[in-house]
């Protein structure tokens, strides 16, 4: 069975990649698919209350970064945070990641991700000045790679980085 939703996380993962670097925009109803799907296996492999703590502090954290981001992009880049800075697909990516990985093993693939994003995005716009950053696009190929590690087993579980 958590094969078989390893599969679907990583054909919707591909998905949104593939939307948002084509169109710069995600179909609503994946987000919703991607945080059913990862918080489920993440709570089939963990007990109730440890899930929930370990969520609660991933969406603490989650809460703090865009507060802080929400605070620059209006008092020192005075723009709007959700149509200028920060996409809502981005927004719920970041919820996503929350429900799917115990709270160290987020902060280290979150952090990961970041910087996988920030520095394929210098690369990939050399040619061209790109305006935008695919954010979601590139944070779902970094997380297929984090899935597709387990799922063909380079590692044992994610969850107990």
């Amino acid at each position: 069975m958590s094969t078989t939703i390893f599969i679907a996380l990583l054909i919707t993962l591909a998905l949104v990649a593939y939307q948002d670097f084509k169109d710069r925009a995600v179909w609503a109803f994946l987000f919703p698919l991607l945080i059913v799907l990862g918080g489920y296996l993440y709570f089939s492999r963990s007990f109730y209350l440890v899930y929930l703590y370990m969520v609660g502090y991933n969406l603490l954290i989650i809460s703090t970064v865009l507060l802080l981001s929400l605070v620059y992009s209006k008092f020192v880049l005075k723009k709007d945070f959700l149509k200028e800075v920060m996409g809502l697909g981005d927004i719920l990516f970041y919820v996503f990641m929350a429900v799917s990985f115990p709270t160290l093993a987020f902060l280290v693939f979150f952090v990961c991700a970041v910087l996988f994003s920030l520095i394929v995005h210098q690369f990939a716009s050399k040619k061209e000045k790109a305006r935008h950053n695919p954010f979601a696009g590139y944070v779902a190929i970094f997380i297929m790679g984090v899935y597709g590690v387990e799922l063909f087993g380079f590692y044992n579980s994610i969850y107990s980085l």
